[in-house]
């Protein structure tokens, strides 16, 4: 074969690989689809679990609550700005909060430290301030049942409005064998009875069993919104794995500066729907969360001695007793603190 005739050959080789790569690339098996059909049919097939109802319908001895009997607790003398350096001991490979790999380092900061509930738990008093939800009522005759209405103020990460369609489809979602994550499923299928709708604000909670605080368990009860996840399906665990979804606290991932294995920074939304909430006032106000990886624990301490991060959890006795003398302590430029977080055990 002539040289001419081989260079001719080889291009047209290399031409049907990159066509074959392109028709890859274009495969309908990754383009977007809507699974609203398929939602649809689930809440059909299911009608014991997802009940459309009437706000006629609704209990008329429902005594509403909205956190109003507890003490705020944000500090109005509190500086909003700058960039808080933290500590991440590993960088999971996926921005997935749920399905395999995804239970990591990354899960608080992504989701369950950046996320408002339909209800929080007080941190210091007893009892339940509003979150996504701004009243909530037990039903008297069933405990098991909580009723809530939403806050019209909520708002998702890309300012589209929490919704009671996002609460049905939270069900549906985490109930789906298409996340492959079994433990979150059987949780919800053995906890979760049913939600009932009444109209645009209103629903209720059914709970398998009241248990000693029927609030608990709707204070954990996991959103996800129905807009971003139009395309879950059977490839979830794929198509998700690298998408930030959105998220009801103040923080949003920066794209541009997600350095894998390395750094990832969380920007602070300038428009948080919560931000002037009596019970979230005057709270998360640094600009940027900068989430730092070092692995171990002597590094960690010798970076924030340095300067590298901004916090450091002093669990080792040793350490706090003779690194008390330790550059930037002595000097004052470091301030150790003991933090009771927990109530003495009984015996």
């Amino acid at each position: 074969m002539s040289l001419n005739r081989r260079a001719i050959v080889f291009f047209l080789l290399v031409a049907s690989f990159l066509a074959g790569c392109s028709d890859r690339e274009n495969d309908d098996s990754s383009a977007a689809y809507d699974n609203s059909a398929e939602v649809q049919a689930f809440y059909e097939a299911h009608p014991d679990r997802f009940v459309f109802s009437s706000k006629d319908q609704l209990p008329a001895d429902l005594a509403w609550h909205d956190g109003s009997d507890l003490s705020t607790f944000g500090d109005s003398r509190a500086t909003r700005g700058g960039e808080l350096k933290l500590r991440l001991d590993s960088m999971q490979q996926t921005l997935r909060v749920l399905g395999p790999d995804a239970n990591g380092s990354l899960r608080g900061p992504l989701w369950s430290a950046n996320s408002v509930n339909l209800l929080e738990r007080h941190p210091i008093e007893e009892g339940y301030m509003p979150g996504l939800a701004r009243q909530w009522a037990i039903d008297p005759a069933d405990p098991a049942t909580v009723y809530l209405e939403l806050d019209p103020d909520a708002r998702w990460s890309d300012g589209k409005p929490v919704t009671i369609d996002d609460v049905f489809f939270s069900l549906y979602f985490l109930l789906s064998p298409h996340l492959n994550e079994p433990a979150v499923s059987r949780v919800m299928e053995e906890n979760i009875t049913r939600i009932t709708r009444y109209d645009e604000q209103t629903f209720s909670i059914t709970q398998t069993k009241p248990g000693a605080d029927p609030l608990f368990g709707i204070s954990t009860f996991i959103l996800a919104q129905q807009d971003f996840y139009r395309e879950f399906g059977p490839d979830y665990v794929d198509r998700y794995h690298w998408r930030f979804a959105p998220v009801t606290g103040a923080y949003v991932l920066d794209e541009d500066e997600v350095k894998r294995g390395r750094q990832i920074t969380f920007d602070r939304l300038p428009d948080w729907w919560a931000d002037k909430k009596p019970f979230y006032q005057y709270r998360f106000n640094p600009d940027h969360l900068a989430y730092i990886v070092i692995r171990d624990d002597d590094k960690t301490f010798e970076s924030f001695l340095r300067g590298d991060i901004d916090w450091f959890f002093l669990g080792n006795t040793s350490r706090w007793y003779d690194q008390a003398d330790a550059p930037g302590i002595r000097e004052g430029y470091i301030e150790r603190a003991w933090v009771y977080h927990q109530l003495p055990s009984p015996s």
